[in-house]
């Protein structure tokens, strides 16, 4: 059976959540999967991270019948915050599970919202980031906004460091890098269609060469 066939099969079984559904959306994106509408709600979409151990538990077992997903399962950190520090536990919560099953739920609950616990709220807008002693933004940030806008960002000491991404609708519209606050390497703007709207180069912060996409 193909991967489309298996996907409709474990997909009318009643071992499946909206958090195994989309996660399975996520990483693979599956030919025709138009039915899984009824579970996945687009304007919610980011809502959609497992709870707890159930949650969790659907999903180790949606990755042990689809064993070719699994070198991509690091996709679901750049989905929301919440999927970053489930990823980053996602390894010791499944050899539990892969080795216990259901009796490693406890375990599998404490280490999961522990994980969860990191996560501060800010606003009414889902704005997530961590800052240390000194109040000072470290990490991954991540915001979501009513019109579909996602801002997926990186942060040392403050300032913006590393690569920093921003979506619309699921779709890529900015990719760049930064070092302690200041544009450094290329950076990728996108059309609506996904298509390149332009490529720019930046040295300390400042644009050295930029290329419209028609060019490239």
């Amino acid at each position: 059976m193909s991967l489309a066939e298996r996907y409709k099969v474990w997909l009318a079984s009643d071992d499946t959540g909206a958090s195994s559904v989309y996660m399975i959306q996520t990483i693979h994106i599956v030919e025709n999967n138009s039915e899984c509408g009824n579970l996945i709600d687009e304007k919610n979409r980011n809502n959609y991270h497992p709870l707890d151990a159930d949650d969790l538990g659907r999903c180790f077992r949606m990755i042990q019948k689809f064993p070719e997903l699994k070198q991509k399962i690091s996709q679901m950190s750049d989905v929301s915050y919440e999927w970053q520090l489930t990823i980053e536990h996602w390894d010791e919560m499944f050899d539990l599970y892969d080795r216990y099953g259901q009796d490693a739920y406890e375990l599998i609950n404490r280490i999961h919202r522990k994980s969860l616990d990191r996560i501060i709220i800010v606003d009414e807008n889902d704005e997530y980031y961590k800052k240390d002693e000194q109040g000072r933004r470290q990490g991954a940030y991540f915001r979501t906004y009513p019109s579909g806008f996602i801002e997926r960002f990186n942060y040392k000491d403050n300032e913006k460091h590393g690569v920093q991404r921003t979506w619309r609708d699921g779709k890529p519209v900015q990719i760049f890098n930064c070092v302690l606050g200041k544009c450094e390497g290329i950076e990728i703007v996108f059309l609506k269609d996904g298509s390149i709207h332009s490529l720019s180069y930046f040295e300390n912060g400042n644009c050295i060469s930029s290329f419209p996409g028609r060019m490239l």
